[in-house]
């Protein structure tokens, strides 16, 4: 069954959507599971900027990113 989303954020990513209510679009879930999904998200939309060259802030910027995913997931 797809999920039909009232409101939604041009910003949401698709980790966060998960934790939408399906008829307030409020977002719901424990501190650490929303957290984790906007890390997740804000991963996939640098993944998107990365270029074959001139991108190494970006690749810092996410293996950064992805260790506090692994701390987090941790506690």
């Amino acid at each position: 069954m797809d999920k039909v989303w009232l409101k939604s954020n041009s910003l949401m990513g698709e980790n966060l959507k998960e934790h939408q209510h399906q008829q307030w679009g409020s977002i719901l879930g424990h501190a650490n599971e929303i957290h984790l999904a906007v890390l997740k998200d804000e991963i996939e939309v640098l993944k998107s900027r990365l270029e074959p060259s001139s991108t190494g802030h970006i690749h810092t910027t996410i293996g950064t990113l992805e260790h506090r995913i692994k701390e987090i997931e941790k506690t």
